[in-house]
């Protein structure tokens, strides 16, 4: 349920880089001044401190901002001027110029004033150096997809914000093939019951906008092995659309707003998408409808949205805020969310119905845990420990969910390197038309670099599914020589079932 705060942007972890750039942002905003060294006194027994005004600043790339340093403690009040790594350059007056050019959407300039009258003492202060947002949206339709093996699927890629809508096809994870007009092809076999499949869209104009669907390929007859991987796989898809709810939410919140001259919050009316373009109209004044060019249709119902509006959708669901509004979706979902994040500690909740591969579902669902953000020289650490619990009920299904996640991650700014560690622990349980399921121990490890499996000394793959008492599956992971993936499996007595997979 990591979207419920984090604002998941449609991009299958390409978002991630961005995401963790903006953690530099938000442990810079959360400074409340320049961070100051005190040395040795003067000769008139005053202690020597620095500080700098302002503490943080936000810019355009290209731009300039003018930096001012205090010395207290001494007659010299000079200092010198400076600014860590390729992050642009500084005066000896203390007017900084942020880079013209950025690899990625944002970073963090360190600056530093070091006094002359004793070099041990010295402030920084934060440049926050950040891109336009791109008003470049991709969606596409349909977002989910179930097919058979050796099957196609249609998928339309709508552009918005601008007048080139081509974009790139490629399937970013799982076996098949995608047209460049977005056919994507299954795989004529499988050697699970199901596989997880995500296409994505990427817009020529802006390759920042990226829209994801998701295919699941299966097999015509459901085993009863499918039945015990249930418990690891519809909590994941309950939560996925919570996600996604919250994302295209905030965005709807954001766009209208904008489209009524971005003053206001705007919370209510219609967004109309005709070609690539959004319109919007003031009715109803009881929701913010959402009506795109295939004729599906989003209602947002927003009882509370509290935070910080100075910056974009992600800047608002990054920092502390409240969100609270039912969403609606016909046929798919109807739900009630509930985000808040506050001080490093998050409490989300979810509860109403979602329809998944054709089965409607009544889920209440509560996420609680915290969040950390930390740097250290050109890394930005992210550690998110947070226990998922609740209950999901359908026809003749009936689950009581506990797992928990462990998420830390590491970004270096030097290299744009984007490292993950990831551990769930699953204790679910289960019943299907009168037979008790249950996920034993099962703790699920994993690394990735860049996308790709990484630190296998770390990976780690234990506990079993039982039915009725009795163990019929077993974790394990892997390298899969065929394909040259590092999964993640269960182990039935007739099959294997691919839980996740990465390229190793």
């Amino acid at each position: 349920m990591q979207g419920l705060v984090c604002f998941l942007k449609k991009i299958c972890f390409a978002a991630c880089g961005k995401i963790l750039i903006t953690i530099l942002i938000l442990v810079s905003a959360a400074s409340c001044g320049g961070d100051s060294k005190s040395g040795p006194t003067d000769p008139d027994n005053e202690t020597v401190e620095v500080s700098i005004t302002p503490a943080r600043a936000v810019l355009a790339p290209g731009a300039t901002q003018q930096y001012t340093a205090q010395v207290t403690g001494s007659s010299d009040k000079s200092v010198a001027w400076s600014v860590a790594g390729n992050q642009g350059s500084i005066s000896a007056g203390g007017l900084y110029t942020a880079p013209a050019n950025l690899n990625t959407d944002s970073l963090v300039a360190t600056i530093t004033a070091v006094s002359n009258a004793d070099p041990a003492v010295s402030a920084t202060a934060n440049a926050v150096v950040r891109r336009a947002s791109s008003t470049v949206r991709v969606t596409i339709t349909p977002p989910t997809a179930t097919i058979g093996p050796g099957d196609t699927q249609q998928f339309q890629a709508d552009v918005s914000g601008t007048n080139n809508t081509s974009v790139n096809w490629s399937v970013s994870s799982g076996p098949g093939s995608i047209s460049p007009a977005g056919l994507y092809s299954a795989p004529a076999t499988i050697s699970q019951d199901s596989i997880q499949v995500t296409v994505q869209a990427v817009s020529v104009e802006d390759p920042n906008a990226v829209g994801t669907a998701s295919v699941k390929v299966k097999r015509a007859a459901v085993s009863s092995n499918g039945n015990g991987t249930m418990g690891i796989t519809i909590p994941q898809q309950t939560y996925q659309g919570g996600e996604d709810a919250v994302s295209l939410g905030t965005q709807a919140v954001f766009l209208a707003s904008e489209l009524n001259g971005g003053q206001t919050l705007i919370t209510t009316g219609t967004l109309t998408q005709t070609g690539n373009t959004f319109t919007y109209s003031a009715t109803p004044t009881d929701r913010l409808r959402v009506v795109f060019t295939n004729g599906s249709t989003m209602e947002f119902i927003i009882s509370a949205m509290n935070g910080d509006f100075s910056g974009d959708e992600d800047w608002f669901l990054q920092n502390d805020h409240q969100f609270v509004l039912q969403v609606i979706i016909p046929g798919s979902m109807d739900v009630q969310i509930s985000t808040v994040f506050s001080g490093g500690s998050l409490q989300n909740t979810l509860n109403g119905t979602m329809t998944i591969e054709g089965v409607t579902y009544q889920a209440n669902i509560t996420e609680a845990g915290t969040v950390q953000f930390s740097i250290n020289g050109s890394l930005a650490m992210f550690d998110r420990i947070e226990a998922l619990t609740g209950s999901i009920t359908g026809p003749d299904f009936s689950m009581t969910v506990n797992n928990h996640h462990w998420y830390y991650s590491i970004y270096n700014a030097n290299d744009t390197s984007f490292a993950v560690n990831r551990t769930r622990d699953y204790n679910s349980t289960w019943n299907i038309g009168g037979v008790n399921y249950g996920a034993q121990n099962i703790r699920i490890k994993t690394a990735l670099l860049n996308g790709w499996a990484n630190d296998l000394n770390y990976w780690e793959a234990y506990g079993t599914i039982v039915e009725n008492g009795v163990v019929i599956g077993q974790v394990d992971w892997g390298i899969n020589p065929s394909n040259n993936m590092a999964e993640v499996w269960i182990d039935y007595a007739n099959e294997r079932v691919v839980l996740e997979q990465h390229r190793y």
